[in-house]
């Protein structure tokens, strides 16, 4: 038996793949405001 707290958890997930076939993603829990996309998109530039 597993017991539950019947609330609810959500999480979004954010993806891209470069031209080279890797593949970066971001998991969260927050919801997906532009300041929350443009960080994302700041870490792939930032691997690339």
């Amino acid at each position: 038996m597993v017991r539950r707290t019947g609330n609810r958890f959500s999480a979004n997930a954010m993806s891209a793949i470069s031209t080279r076939g890797r593949m970066c993603f971001m998991v969260s829990t927050e919801s997906l405001f532009a300041r929350a996309v443009c960080g994302f998109l700041a870490r792939i530039v930032g691997h690339v």
